[in-house]
């Protein structure tokens, strides 16, 4: 957990522990289930120095084979193997294993299924192996014929069928017979007619079989035989003991109300929600009670609730600890509970939300003192601690789009104790130079926007292009998280941006407007959707932007466009080894000044590790002497397949094409270009590390390379 040498790292038990578990997975990944590891510390009472000894007990490493399975493959019941992830003490994970398989096998239809188990140990002085088969006797699979509903008249066929999983084979079903299954889908049914009301509805199952010589399966007709009962529904409610809000108010709160279909559960969720709303005014010990009096003869249902509401309490004094650096002024922003209002949780635990959002801190609770004591006052205690607010970081490496690269970046964020992110970062690599100071405020005007304003300066003259750049200006951006994994933005900035041809041969018109200093505006909204599940290993979920960057020249009409983005990338894990990646991307600038001409530096490129692989950076398209190719729209498309094979190593065959198009000149072709390939990733534990070959599949001429090699730190997308 820590890379500073003995004597220069502070003891953290937090930090040992994970250090403890670390070990643990990292042996029962190798196959070692029955590891053990303990920690044993000896402390210097005069130095204070704790010296640490990891007592490792590793067990036998197993070997599993399985023997009789047809129906799964091996692959596909190793992910049930539980005794590598959560240990095999007693033989308890492996006993537990064979129960998910057979659950497994269960689920298929494979209600018969019989699993034994032989294991033997090998000890020799280099290993000690513990070999275990596990054998399968699958027995013949049960499908499901036909399912008959009996009975129904207050409800369709087709609802009943709407509630149950248990069907004959189809599109979207192999119609597997599961007793299981079943059961589960006839508590479904007897839901849904409580949902109406039917309070006494009663379901026989009854299971007519037969052998199918011919595919040796089980076939089950099921009848579902439904008698109804009388329909419930509610008379009148009743509140006693209802001080703190009126009982119209109550019957607005309450979800079920005279005249419903009456179901029993709905009243336990309609104490909660009356508690809810009475502890708002100042009653938090409140507790409600309901009941409902069944007249079966008369088919209706009377509820009572029995209201305790309990003393009445107010918010006292709040008082703050651990925030040495910070701002009391920063913390108080973020208080919703106020001195001398009626004690609200909804608000005590909101205010604690926005306290632990706080950048500069680490951790942040609040105590209510006197609330189990049924103080009349309640005070609060909020006590925070501080995260490190100074860092500094730097590195040096090898990229294929940057060639040798190092960077560096200092920051605090909690500038003056504000709650403020400031930094300094510079970049120098092959293909240029960038540095960059900037501020963040999270609170921008007290509202839940976060603003970021930077100011750059750089000169960068990237692979294959015949020209370069330098530019410096500002960017002042907002961003605000909005519900259901969206998130929405503004960047407004200005630059100085000077472009220029680094063929020193190459002779420029004074004519030629876009290689004189030019002077832009850019407005750029974007929307964000990231249902991600991870940043460092994507395995699952949707990431989907759109931007619009409007440009508009100050001294030319040049920059006058407006520039269409739109990207989304899909992750779909099938099995805890495979994963599918897929990326879609598209550009569209559409000018809307006097100059129907793009400068060379706001056109698409397209070629290279991060897009189409295989393809030298940016010569996607071409001209006849081969340089670079830009073009106002662009496309671009890649599918890749991420394959765990064990031991951290990772395969990734993939396929990448794109197409760059409405080129200012009649140089290339519009025609989409592809590539296919491999990558190999070793999974760090925090980013994968790995080389990648790209083959082109449409090669111009002979000259022109076969492919590309990559090497790459992290995912290409």
């Amino acid at each position: 957990s820590s890379f500073l040498p003995a004597g220069m790292s502070r003891y953290i038990k937090k930090k040992l522990d994970e250090d403890l578990k670390k070990l643990t997975s990292f042996y029962r990944n190798k196959g070692y289930a029955d590891m053990m590891v303990k920690a044993q510390m000896e402390k210097e009472p005069e130095s204070g120095e704790v010296a640490i000894c990891f007592v490792i007990e590793e067990g036998p490493r197993y070997e599993i084979e399985f023997v009789g399975n047809s129906e799964f493959w091996d692959w596909t019941l190793e992910e049930d193997l539980i005794l590598f992830r959560e240990g095999n003490r007693n033989d308890l994970g492996l006993r537990r294993s064979v129960r998910r398989i057979k659950d497994r096998y269960q689920e298929a239809g494979y209600a018969d299924c019989k699993i034994r188990i032989e294991s033997k140990h090998e000890q020799s002085v280099a290993e000690n192996v513990r070999k275990v088969r596990l054998i399968i006797e699958e027995g013949p699979q049960a499908i499901v014929e036909s399912v008959a509903v009996m009975g129904n008249t207050a409800v369709t066929e087709d609802e009943i069928r709407n509630q149950i999983l248990t069907c004959s084979s189809g599109l979207f079903s192999g119609g597997e017979f599961v007793s299981r299954t079943l059961d589960d889908d006839i508590r479904s049914i007897v839901s849904l007619y409580l949902k109406y009301g039917y309070l006494h509805v009663k379901i026989e199952k009854e299971i007519l079989w037969k052998e199918d010589n011919e595919s040796k399966v089980k076939l089950a007709n099921i009848i579902l035989k439904i008698s109804e009962g009388p329909k419930i529904t509610v008379k009148s409610l009743v509140f006693r003991g209802l001080n703190s809000i009126s009982e119209k108010a109550a019957l607005k709160i309450v979800s079920l109300k005279p005249g419903d279909p009456f179901r029993e559960y709905m009243v336990k969720s309609d104490e909660n929600l009356l508690s809810a709303e009475i502890s708002e005014c100042g009653y938090p010990h409140v507790v409600v009670k309901g009941k409902a009096e069944i007249f079966k003869e008369n088919r209706y249902a009377e509820i009572i609730y029995e209201i305790a509401e309990g003393p009445s309490v107010e918010m006292g004094d709040i008082h703050m600890v651990g925030n040495f650096r910070t701002k009391s002024k920063v913390v108080q922003k973020e208080l919703t509970i106020k001195k001398g209002e009626p004690f609200s949780l909804i608000k005590m635990l909101e205010t604690q939300r926005n306290i632990r959002n706080i950048n500069a801190f680490e951790t942040a609770r609040i105590k209510p003192m006197g609330l189990k004591e049924k103080a009349d006052k309640v005070n609060f205690l909020v006590e925070v601690e501080e995260k490190k607010p100074y860092s500094f970081q730097a590195s040096v490496g090898y990229d294929t789009s940057r060639r040798l690269y190092a960077d560096t970046r200092i920051g605090d964020l909690n500038l003056f104790g504000l709650n403020k992110d400031t930094w300094a970062s510079f970049e120098v690599s092959e293909i240029g130079e960038r540095g960059v100071v900037g501020i963040t405020e999270p609170r921008f005007v007290g509202t839940r926007i976060s603003s970021t304003l930077n100011l750059f300066g750089e000169n960068r003259e990237e692979f294959n292009k015949r020209f370069g750049t330098t530019a410096f200006g500002a960017v002042l951006s907002f961003k605000h998280k909005l519900p259901y994994n969206l998130s929405v933005g503004l960047a407004l900035s200005v630059e100085r941006k000077e472009q220029y041809l680094r063929v020193e041969e190459a002779v420029v018109s004074d004519e030629s407007e876009e290689y004189k200093p030019r002077s832009i505006l850019v407005n750029t909204p974007l929307i964000v959707y990231n249902s991600i599940d991870s940043f460092i290993r994507p395995r699952k979920g949707i990431f989907s932007s759109m931007t619009m960057d409007v440009s508009k020249g100050l001294e030319n009409s040049l920059d006058d466009f407006i520039k269409y983005q739109y990207e989304i990338r899909l992750y779909y894990t099938f099995h805890k080894r495979l994963t599918f990646a897929i990326r879609g991307r598209t550009g569209h600038i559409v000018p809307f000044g006097e100059e129907s001409n793009i400068p060379d530096d706001q056109l698409f490129f397209l070629g290279g590790l991060s897009n189409v692989r295989g393809y030298d950076e940016n010569r996607l398209r071409v001209d006849v002497e081969g340089e670079a190719v830009g073009g106002r729209t662009q496309f671009l498309g890649s599918i890749e397949v991420r394959f765990d094979v064990g031991y951290n190593i990772e395969l990734g065959p993939f396929f990448d094409t794109g197409s760059i198009q409405d080129a200012l000149l009649d140089e290339g072709s519009d025609e989409f270009r592809s590539s296919v390939g491999i990558s190999l990733r070793y999974l760090t534990p925090f980013l994968p590390i790995g080389l990648q070959y790209g083959h082109k599949l449409d090669r111009k001429t002979s000259e022109e390379n076969a492919g590309r090699f990559y090497f790459t730190i992290g995912y290409t997308f």
